[in-house]
């Protein structure tokens, strides 16, 4: 970086002597405070501090962004922009620890209520209107090579899916974007991939997430089946799951699966796309045991 992190922290009014910790490529914590968070797309940015305004204002633990001496909330330096967000106490779970059942049974509750409020957004919220099936045309197919098998199980999701519902969501919804201070939950995480698409995509990007690394090891199998079967009851509970959504599962694990090979050979990271990809085969295999 051209200018270093103590030539930015006073523009954004805090004293640069403060001890910085970097926790992330591109986030650091600051004295223990705040944490510092540099961003390439201004227009990104100004949706993720708007919908975290919007959910403080309906009491929903997020991000809570600190202004600058001017009253802007971000700097611009070295070409990225730089926000200050007041840190959140807490730390994130291991899901795998404890009762895997009744884990999940929590995380799914949370992302039900986290649905509740985001379809109080108003309409006219400014954010992507993701497509699956275009996603898969557009951005998967050109860039990574999908087995004729998959691409027509993949291709074949395209009816059960126009039938999902729909509404604002996270979109990035894994364990490392929801922390927890001694078993409570205190905040929401990184809204900056938030769109518009089925609201099952996020409890199965969640149960993706912890599945990576273990559905090669049978004991922690067992222990992903009962977190995801926690989380699909902790979310029935509030958001009762269509008979669409329940039978669409095993599709939306494989789209998602391969979003991911797709988005690592885009940044050129060939050996994690190829992981993810055998991933996705996996899950194609099994796709029964996914089934709610």
């Amino acid at each position: 970086m051209m200018q270093t992190l103590q030539d930015i922290l006073p523009l954004l009014g805090i004293d640069p002597q403060e001890p910085v910790r970097q926790i992330y490529k591109s986030a650091w914590d600051v004295g223990g405070r705040y944490i510092l968070k540099r961003g390439g797309v201004l227009a990104v940015l100004e949706k993720s501090m708007r919908l975290s305004e919007l959910l403080l204002a309906k009491d929903i633990p997020a991000p809570e962004y600190v202004p600058t001496a001017t009253g802007e909330f971000f700097i611009e330096a070295d070409g990225a922009y730089f926000t200050l967000m007041r840190r959140i106490p807490g730390e994130h779970i291991d899901p795998y620890k404890g009762k895997p059942y009744e884990n999940g049974v929590v995380l799914g509750k949370l992302v039900a209520r986290l649905h509740t409020t985001l379809q109080e957004i108003p309409d006219d919220f400014d954010c992507p209107d993701a497509d699956c099936m275009r996603n898969l045309d557009e951005y998967i197919v050109p860039e990574i090579h999908v087995t004729k098998t998959l691409l027509e199980y993949a291709r074949a999701f395209g009816p059960l899916y126009e039938k999902l519902p729909r509404q604002l969501i996270h979109r990035d919804v894994h364990t490392s974007n929801m922390l927890f201070d001694r078993g409570v939950f205190t905040g929401w995480l990184d809204f900056d991939n938030s769109e518009r698409n089925a609201r099952l995509h996020d409890l199965c990007y969640l149960g993706a997430t912890m599945l990576v690394g273990n559905y090669r090891k049978r004991r922690r199998l067992r222990a992903w089946k009962e977190i995801f079967r926690g989380v699909l009851r902790g979310y029935g509970e509030i958001h009762a799951l269509t008979m669409e959504e329940r039978a669409a599962v095993p599709y939306m694990f494989v789209h998602i699966e391969l979003l991911f090979a797709a988005f690592f050979s885009k940044a050129g990271q060939d050996k994690i796309s190829q992981k993810c990809l055998n991933m996705t085969k996996w899950l194609y295999r099994h796709r029964g045991i996914l089934l709610p």
